[in-house]
């Protein structure tokens, strides 16, 4: 059933002045094994196939495309074996960045 009732009012809030949270996971190492590599991002986890043989350049870029296709509260971008993560915005909310990950093979 609708409520059509109560009001709802909605208010749009500017952004706040600063700069955009940042973080770096660097990746090294060829994979030994086959598995699964989980990022995590606040609430919000993103999950990348890893297969044996994979070089830090495979595993980053599909990371980092896996992430940019998953969140929408960060972006990031795969240079030099970096994963550099940054928040897509300058609100308060977004006042630091922090970074988990968890392998299984």
């Amino acid at each position: 059933k609708v409520n059509k009732q109560t009001p709802i009012y909605i208010v749009a809030v500017a952004e706040s002045a600063g700069a955009q949270s940042t973080g770096v996971v660097l990746i090294t190492g060829t994979a030994t094994s086959a598995g699964n590599l989980r990022y995590w991002y606040g609430d919000e986890f993103v999950d990348t196939a890893v297969n044996t043989g994979d070089t830090p350049t495979v595993i980053g870029g599909n990371l980092a495309t896996n992430i940019n296709n998953n969140t929408c509260d960060i972006a990031c971008c795969y240079i030099c074996n970096s994963i550099c993560i940054c928040t897509r915005t300058t609100a308060t909310r977004n006042c630091h960045i922090c970074i988990g990950s968890v392998t299984r093979a």
